[in-house]
């Protein structure tokens, strides 16, 4: 499914005034969404990770995620950077109190009893 196959209705105005659909601003960056079921869910493509950390694209980005629930990003390859960068331009992320590496917004996960904090 292309962006011109969205139901534009999606991104209707707010009762504060009216809000761009964030399709436009994707569909400028070359960015696609196509849904991964009938129901939650997007997988995101055609993006670079430099990109994640522009304010238009991130805030097209959040009001994808709020609409469709979860955003994946197959193939992104994306630096720890750059995902604490697309994680500020989405709001101010959660540190977590036991710093697993350098960046303290990224949380650490294995399913290796050893290497869990």
């Amino acid at each position: 499914m292309m962006f011109s196959d969205f139901d534009m209705s999606l991104f209707a105005p707010s009762p504060g005034g009216v809000r761009s659909p964030p399709v436009a601003e994707l569909r400028r960056n070359r960015v696609q969404l196509t849904p991964l079921g009938p129901c939650i869910g997007v997988s995101v493509t055609d993006i670079e990770p430099s990109q994640l950390g522009e304010p238009e694209v991130a805030s097209a980005l959040r009001d994808a995620l709020e609409t469709h629930g979860v955003l994946v990003f197959p193939e992104l390859h994306c630096d720890d950077a750059s995902q604490v960068a697309f994680g500020h331009a989405l709001g101010e992320p959660d540190v977590f109190p036991i710093p697993t590496g350098d960046h303290p917004e990224i949380f650490l996960v294995s399913l290796d009893p050893g290497k869990n904090p």
